[in-house]
Formats: structure tokens, sequence, C-alpha cells
């Protein structure tokens, strides 16, 4: 499932922002040494924007049940790719949540059988839900009802559905990863 995280829009947006900038820059000064550096720094901030959107679309994941394997591809900062793998057996159910906060995600997400790690498989858009006086609520986005479907289907693991607003569960690390501090002792 190639990942279709919700950052698209806020580089979008960021990149509007540098174009405005720059004008408003370009039109106050002139072209001088302060309006170029102005350029030059909001320029390489989108640039470093659109790698990061390069390197969220770049993420897979590939639940493969007949070897029991969940492998996901992603890309490190520098371009590298990383590989990590799962066994299908450790999770216990698939779920779809919407994080807290001000840029709500709705994230689909393994989850361990002990309940206290998880697997962010993809993340949405929330759909807007109806205005109560005058507060916006989300709901599911319907591709992450979908998506929850699929995985259930397919790994017969139960789907416990939308379950609100939560934080995502402590990220899962694969069996060959080690943390900074595990590799120094």
């Amino acid at each position: 499932m190639q990942n279709t995280g919700p950052s698209k829009s806020r580089v979008l947006c960021f990149l509007f922002i540098t174009v405005f900038f720059s004008l408003i820059l370009y039109l106050k000064s002139g072209w001088v040494a302060e309006t170029q550096a102005g350029i030059a720094v909001f320029s390489l901030l989108s640039l470093i924007s659109l790698w990061i959107l390069y390197i969220d679309t770049k993420r897979k994941v590939i639940i493969n049940k007949a070897i029991d394997q969940i492998q996901v591809h992603e890309m490190t900062l520098l371009g590298r790719e990383r590989r990590s793998s799962y066994p299908l057996s450790e999770f216990a159910y698939v779920r779809s949540i919407i994080t807290p906060g001000r840029s709500a995600v709705n994230c689909v997400e393994l989850v361990t059988a002990g309940d206290n790690w998880g697997l962010v498989v993809s993340s949405f858009f929330p759909k807007g839900g109806p205005r109560f006086f005058s507060l916006i609520t989300e709901t599911e986005s319907p591709n992450a009802e979908t998506l929850c479907k699929a995985i259930a289907d397919y790994t017969l693991l139960p789907n416990k559905g939308f379950q609100g607003h939560a934080y995502c569960k402590t990220h899962i690390r694969s069996r060959n990863e080690q943390s900074y501090f595990e590799k120094r002792l």
C-alpha cells in the first residue's frame, strides 16, 4: 500500500508561503543582498519540504500472509532504502484512529497482542464532520475504513474499526533493529 499521507497539502502551502514572502521581500527592498539571502533561505526550506514529501510517498507496507511477514520499505533522509520486517503473528488486530491535535491525521494501525506496540500502515486526512457549536469534528476517512477492512479480510485479524481520537501506539521495532544505546553497550 502506497502511503498517501496528509502531508502533501502542507508542502504545497509552504511553497505558496515561500513564493509570497519572496515576492514581498523583492517588492520591499528590490534585488539587494538581503532579498537574495531571504529568497535563498525560503527556497532551501521549500526544497527540504519537497524532499520530505518525496520520502513520505516512497514508504510501502507489504503484508505477505504466506510467509507470515510484514515488510516495510522506507527511505532515510539521505535517500537510502531501509527495510524492516515483522512477523504477522505478533499482531492482534487492526484499528483506525485520529490523532488528537491541531493537524489531525487518520491513521490505520496494526497493534500487537500485548496492546503495547503498533505499526502504522498508512495515514489519511480525516473526513470533516458537521460543525457542532462552531467546533469542527473529524470522522474516519472512507479510505481508512476501506483499508482496515481489506487488511482484516486478507490477514484474518480482527478489525476493531474506528476508535475515535487516540494516540498511535509506540512504534514496534524490527528484530534486526537496535537503538543507539543498545549498539553502544
